[in-house]
């Protein structure tokens, strides 16, 4: 039998069996059951035995998705099936849990920001502290209004037909249409399967996506509205641009370096004339603020008050109840040293934020614009976001899953 020469193997070869291994080693120590284990690691072992000696392509990307469906997807239908036979409250983030029943209130005629959710699954979470406290998100839903109206007809749907519905059901959908995206932004079949490894089983995002937290919708967004725009359909491309920034508020700090890339790579590059360069621009840019207005400023005008004290004023710590400090970066480290009261006293991290942020961002727009690529896009979306996040109130555990996968993005993209 032919020798393995493992020096010569490709990158996406090692990832592959490096990923593979390494969950299955990690599910052997996480529940000590040596026959389990060894069961896992024979599997293992053959899944990276056959992906060393295939050649062809797809059967390769076979075994990537297979791996994928065994450690990302799995977990969530584990997820969900528990979910199901305990109860509402469990298994589930209380982010996920909120973001269903803002859409219940919004289905019911009942405006989500003003609500609060001390009678539903959400009061009954399990809040890790040290003390025993209130969670604050029952007053406060941080979220902007497309995370919970977009799911309101799959909501409808599953609770007519299955009489119970578990967000993930959207979730896993969105997660895998962005796996066959991603292929997209490489012409390299060998990185084109590392991307696609790296991204779903990055073990900082796939503990989170198990159990419902919302980046995979944030990244399905940018992920298509990106992949649209390099496609040459700008307008599409705007929409989905706005269906992230009506999502979650951490997309927002993607919308610059998108908004350059769109007009270096789409408006400007041919136009003879400035007549041209407004024509270009015009559906596109309108697309997007008619699509942003059309999901945010209905809640808005329904209560302002409401709307920016939860949207706003919650995540600062200016609201009655305020948003608790969790944080890996400043924040942790300031609680940590006594320079902050409590982790519900107020404290100027916006002021951190704008001290740091707009350097950074005008150093990243000019990086940028030296050599425009999809590379350079990605890598700049995360080293904004890195920055904003880390002199935050919250820099939660699952941002770095987040700005890791943005991190990949940039780095495996073709800088061309």
């Amino acid at each position: 039998m032919q020798s393995l020469a493992w020096h010569s193997l490709s990158f996406d070869t090692w990832v592959f069996a490096l990923l593979v291994s390494g969950y299955a080693l990690a599910v052997t120590f996480r529940f000590n059951d040596a026959a389990t284990g060894a069961v896992l690691l024979i599997v293992a072992f053959l899944c990276i035995a056959l992906y060393v000696r295939a050649r062809r392509n797809l059967v390769r990307l076979g075994l990537v998705y297979l791996a994928v469906a065994g450690i990302a997807v799995a977990p969530m239908v584990v997820g969900i099936t528990m979910r199901r036979s305990t109860g509402p409250n469990q298994f589930a983030h209380d982010g996920m849990i909120q973001t269903e029943e803002a859409a219940k209130f919004f289905v019911a005629g009942k405006n989500p920001y003003v609500e609060n959710y001390l009678n539903t699954p959400l009061a009954d979470w399990w809040l890790p502290s040290p003390v025993a406290v209130v969670n604050p998100a029952v007053y406060h839903l941080v979220y902007l209004p497309f995370a919970f109206v977009f799911p309101v007809p799959f909501l409808v749907l599953a609770q007519s037909t299955l009489g119970w519905f578990d967000l993930r059901l959207i979730f896993l959908p969105l997660f895998l249409v962005t796996l066959v995206l991603l292929p997209r932004f490489t012409a390299s079949p060998a990185k084109q399967r590392a991307l696609v490894l790296l991204f779903a089983l990055n073990p900082l995002f796939v503990p989170f996506l198990a159990e419902g937290r919302n980046d995979a919708v944030v990244l399905f967004w940018l992920v298509l509205s990106v992949a649209l725009l390099q496609a040459r359909h700008p307008v599409a491309s705007a929409a989905a641009m706005a269906c992230a920034c009506a999502t979650k508020q951490i997309a927002w700090f993607a919308l610059p370096f998108y908004a350059l890339y769109f007009l270096k790579v789409y408006v400007c590059t041919g136009a003879p004339d400035w007549r041209t360069v407004l024509r270009r621009a015009l559906l596109p840019f309108t697309a997007f603020l008619i699509l942003f207005a059309a999901l945010v400023f209905p809640f808005f005008l329904w209560d302002s008050n409401a709307f920016v004290e939860d949207v706003f004023r919650y995540p600062v710590g200016l609201s009655e109840h305020p948003y608790p400090i969790r944080s890996l970066g400043f924040g942790g480290f300031a609680l940590a040293l006594g320079w902050i009261a409590s982790d519900t006293a107020a404290f100027p991290f916006e002021r951190l934020q704008l001290l740091f942020g707009i350097p950074v961002l005008i150093g990243l727009l000019r990086f940028l614009c030296d050599r425009i690529s999809i590379s350079r896009l990605w890598i700049c979306c995360g080293i904004l976001t890195f920055v904003i996040s880390f002199f935050a109130r919250v820099f939660n555990d699952n941002y770095l899953g987040y700005l890791l996968n943005l991190a990949l993005l940039g780095v495996i993209a073709d800088d061309a």
